[in-house]
C-alpha cells in the first residue's frame, strides 16, 4: 500500500513538473513585432528540452515572416535563433544566422538609430566560438596526439608486464 503511494505522488509530481514546462506558442491575433518578440524570449527563457527551444525558434521565425521589413525586431529574432541553433550544437545553422546579424550590423547598425549592438558583439564573439569548436587550432590537436600517444604506451606497457609475468 505504500509503495502504491509513493508511485501515486511520483507520478503526480511528473504531471505538474511537465505541464509547467509546456511552451506557450500561441500568438494574440494582431499581435506587434515588440510583443511577440517579448513572448518569444520569455518561453526561451523557460525553455529546457531541444523540442521547446524547436518551439520557441518556431516563434522567431514567425516573427521575421510576419513583420520582414523591421530590421530592429528582425535582428533580434535572427540573433535569438542563432543562439538557440548554438545551445543545440547546430553550428552551421548557427553561423548563418550569426552572420546574418554581423551582415545587417554592417549594411545598418552605423546609422540606424536604437541598433541593438549587443547582438553584433554576442554574434561575433559566438562566431569565433563556433569557428574553435569546427576547427580546433593545431595546438589543441597535437595535445590530443600526445594524450592519445601515452594511453597507447601506457597500454603496451601494461600488456608486456602482464606477459613477463606469465
Amino acid at each position: 500500500m505504500m509503495q502504491l503511494r509513493n508511485i501515486s505522488f511520483f507520478m503526480i509530481l511528473l504531471i505538474v513538473l511537465f505541464s509547467c514546462s509546456t511552451i506557450d506558442t500561441e500568438i494574440a491575433e494582431g499581435s506587434d513585432a515588440e510583443t511577440i518578440l517579448i513572448k518569444a524570449q520569455k518561453q526561451q527563457s523557460k525553455a529546457k528540452s531541444d523540442s521547446e527551444y524547436q518551439a520557441v525558434m518556431g516563434m522567431y521565425l514567425n516573427l521575421l515572416s510576419k513583420f520582414p521589413d523591421d530590421i530592429l525586431i528582425g535582428v533580434v529574432a535572427k540573433y535569438e535563433i542563432g543562439f538557440i541553433s548554438y545551445k543545440l550544437k547546430d553550428y552551421d545553422e548557427a553561423k548563418k544566422w550569426f552572420g546574418d546579424v554581423v551582415e545587417t550590423y554592417e549594411n545598418y547598425g552605423k546609422t540606424l538609430s536604437g541598433y541593438p549592438v549587443w547582438t553584433y558583439k554576442l554574434a561575433q564573439t559566438l562566431l569565433e566560438k563556433i569557428e574553435e569548436i569546427l576547427n580546433p587550432k593545431e595546438e589543441a590537436k597535437e595535445e590530443v596526439k600526445e594524450e592519445e600517444s601515452k594511453k597507447d604506451e601506457k597500454s603496451s606497457e601494461a600488456a608486456d608486464d602482464k606477459d613477463s609475468k606469465k
